[in-house]
């Protein structure tokens, strides 16, 4: 029997500690939301090509995590798919959109990734750049040049971690007691409670010259 190769990559630092989390507490969220409310004439498709195209652009946007056999934390696996566009959800999607109209003139659009792949500000950055997008499509321009891909800089951090130069930082903390310090507050450090409840933010900005966006973003990405 032929046996299916798996060509994926590691995760980030930080990609390892949110997944050990995930997998040691159950109300840890696995997917981050992003809802952006557009006002103002919209041509649909235009929306829809716009996230399509951001999607294309960044691998982040389009990672899956395939844990194989003998693996305690999974690969980051590279999908050609874009963005699934559907009104339900299912937790092996990457980017999942959806754009519900309002009436004419307001629309909301609805994203959801793995929170492995984005935190809120990550959020930010996407609606800006669908919104970019979207203007760049209308006007016939070119999209800019290529950005920095996440599993460029994810191997990047790795290889750092693992570098002969962070060997003699790791071993002066692994010698120093920090333990006074994990007992510190900051002075506008909130008490977590065992369930942070989702508490959206709202914040208004330009879109693009063609409508105006109020972005609704989470400021703790929850599922």
């Amino acid at each position: 029997m032929q046996r299916e190769i798996t060509s994926g990559f590691r995760l980030s630092p930080q990609q390892t500690h949110l997944w050990t989390l995930q997998h040691e507490r159950a109300e840890m969220p696995k997917r981050a939301h992003c809802l952006i409310t557009i006002e103002g004439e919209l041509n649909v498709e235009v929306v829809r090509r716009a996230v399509e195209v951001v999607a294309q652009r960044h691998d982040a946007l389009r990672l899956t995590f395939q844990r194989l056999p003998g693996m305690t934390v999974p690969l980051q696996v590279l999908s050609q798919s874009t963005a699934v566009w559907s009104s339900a959800e299912t937790p092996s999607e990457t980017l999942h959109a959806s754009l519900t109209v309002l009436s004419p003139v307001k629309h909301q659009l609805l994203l959801s990734v793995p929170a492995l792949c984005a935190d809120e500000r990550s959020l930010q950055n996407l609606a800006r750049e669908i919104g970019v997008a979207y203007e760049t499509y209308l006007e016939g321009r070119e999209s800019a040049e290529e950005p920095l891909q996440y599993l460029t800089a994810s191997e990047w951090l790795n290889e750092l971690l693992e570098s002969e130069e962070a060997a003699g930082g790791k071993q002066y903390w692994r010698e120093r007691n920090i333990s006074a310090a994990l007992e510190l507050k900051l002075p506008s450090e909130r008490t977590p409670t065992a369930i942070d409840e989702f508490a959206p933010r709202s914040s208004a900005r330009p879109y693009c010259a063609y409508t105006s966006q109020r972005a609704v973003l989470p400021n703790a990405s929850n599922s």
